[in-house]
């Protein structure tokens, strides 16, 4: 049997207004649900808490 592909798990939430990365663990969560179904393996897991496309410091033109 081969060795699970090894993945990162990205999650984001524009905005924590609790600032407890709730919704981050259950993006995490149902990532790892997604890459067990799959026979991978998440070797890391990146994060963007309350961080959303339409703050100033998120995005700059080039």
């Amino acid at each position: 049997m081969s060795e699970p592909a090894p993945v990162v798990s990205y999650a984001r939430i524009s905005s924590d207004l609790r600032g407890d990365e709730h919704g981050i663990q259950d993006k995490y969560q149902l990532n790892r649900e997604t890459a067990a179904r799959h026979g991978w393996a998440v070797v890391f897991e990146f994060t963007d808490n309350d961080k959303s496309a339409d703050k100033a410091d998120v995005f700059s033109e080039s």
